[in-house]
């Protein structure tokens, strides 16, 4: 008996023998000599895959579950495909801190996830947010964590401002071959310019990545608000503890800072610092690459800078296979003069298998007076299973690109940070379009857009 799938999301769904959906995937299926019916179980990439759901060729009697509407008979039978990845908008509301509060808009995850244990440890989120003015770190730096039920986003500010903060996410989640660890570093007091915490495992470093964002008390943005975070480990090839590195005397507290530990079997993850060096570019060290390819990064300067916020934030791409970062959106002076203390990045490597990464040939340019620009893809993407982000990251989620902001500009993040949405051109292509919360000087971003491979 052949088996067939077709419409829209089915090239997701694959059929197995065994229960667990294990093994090869089934074109065909045999009805053994003196029986009237076989058993074949589907799975997807976002589905769960213990006990099912299975359907009985031949026959009509099996049941469908999870996100398979329904059981299977002869013949054909309809079932439902929930998307990879989900993605939304919320807000912190104008004189709140929370996306809870009453007045705000909640970031609830539609459609929803599985209810099924576990679910949260597969899922990951990336998000970005702007603020339409001023305001120092207390009101721009968010940060956001998946909450207990994986139900929805929970995004915080440490203090109220009088204009309502905009938030883009996006949630990616896999039925097998992804680990999630939610990690919070949460300090309330005077705080060290190194924190650790354990990961409670030893895992790959090369198929590991970190995600993180954070917000803290403070006035103008400057040295000591702008940490570095990196995965580190005491065994060769391995990853145990996250660590956060300060640039400042002490960090502004309360400091919040909430990280997601990706391990993504297949994917390849290579990590590196660059440190040290005034000046508009730097670039990293990196091995060939088999696969396409994205970006993470946070980073942090070498001295008190307040007076320039375009000193703080790199924007990084990848070219032929070498970390790439750039700061000051062709601006110099104030902008390149104070050293960067260390770039922490890793390259994102994805085979075919998993996924394929596109970015602009060239930066997003977003000139002084606007607020945002586009990336005309040239192609429609499945937008149920694309994930677009930024690769700087820290307060305000994976937001950052580079910056012409200079002098008395220190609190003025929104030039740093843009949001990620989508729409069409005329022929019916994908635009990615880069909001930004502050139209003051010129802004360049690099998304990266990787398409899950069904």
């Amino acid at each position: 008996v052949n088996l067939t799938k077709s419409g829209s999301g089915s090239s997701g769904a694959t059929f197995h023998a065994a229960n667990d959906c294990s093994g090869v995937e089934l074109t065909s299926a045999t009805i053994p000599s003196g029986m009237a019916s076989v058993t074949v179980y589907v799975a997807g990439r976002s589905a769960e895959r213990q006990g099912g759901p299975a359907f009985t060729v031949a026959t009509a009697t099996a049941q469908g579950a999870d996100r398979f509407a329904g059981g299977f008979g002869s013949g054909s039978q309809v079932f439902n495909v929930h998307p990879a990845v989900r993605r939304g908008s919320c807000t912190i509301a104008n004189n709140q801190t929370t996306s809870t509060a009453t007045q705000s808009t909640p970031c609830t995850i539609l459609p929803p996830l599985p209810a099924t244990p576990g679910v949260r440890e597969r899922t990951f989120f990336t998000f970005q947010t702007t603020l339409p003015n001023l305001g120092g770190a207390s009101v721009q730096n968010t940060t956001c964590e998946l909450n207990g039920v994986a139900t929805a986003l929970e995004c915080s500010r440490h203090a109220s401002s009088n204009n309502t903060l905009n938030i883009e996410w996006q949630v990616v989640s896999l039925a097998s071959g992804m680990s999630v660890r939610h990690v919070k570093q949460s300090i309330g007091s005077t705080m060290p310019r190194t924190v650790q915490t354990p990961l409670g495992a030893d895992l790959p470093a090369d198929s590991t990545f970190l995600l993180v964002s954070h917000k803290n008390s403070s006035g103008g943005l400057d040295w000591d608000d702008f940490p570095v975070s990196e995965l580190v480990g005491t065994m060769a090839g391995t990853v145990s503890t996250l660590e956060t590195r300060n640039g400042g005397f002490d960090y502004q507290v309360p400091f919040e800072l909430n990280a997601q530990v990706v391990t993504w079997t297949g994917l390849s993850v290579v990590s590196g610092i660059v440190t040290g060096g005034a000046g508009a570019s730097f670039t990293g060290t990196a091995p060939a690459s088999s696969g396409t390819e994205a970006l993470l990064y946070t980073t942090r300067i070498s001295a008190s800078g307040s007076a320039a916020i375009c000193r703080h934030r790199l924007r990084g791409t990848v070219v032929a296979g070498v970390p790439t970062f750039s700061r000051g959106a062709g601006a110099m002076g104030a902008c390149t003069d104070v050293a960067m203390a260390e770039t922490v990045w890793s390259r994102l490597s994805f085979p075919s298998a998993i996924a394929a990464v596109s970015a602009p040939a060239s930066a997003i340019s977003i000139p002084n007076g606007q607020s945002n620009g586009s990336w005309a893809v040239g192609r429609p993407l499945p937008l149920d299973r694309t994930w677009v982000f930024l690769g700087g990251q820290g307060p305000g989620g994976q937001s950052g690109g580079e910056s012409s902001r200079g002098g008395g500009s220190d609190d003025d993040l929104g030039t740093l940070a843009a949001r990620v949405t989508y729409g069409t051109d005329g022929m019916g292509n994908t635009l990615v379009t880069l909001t930004r919360g502050s139209t003051t000087s010129n802004s360049f971003f690099s998304p990266f857009v990787v398409v899950l491979t069904p």
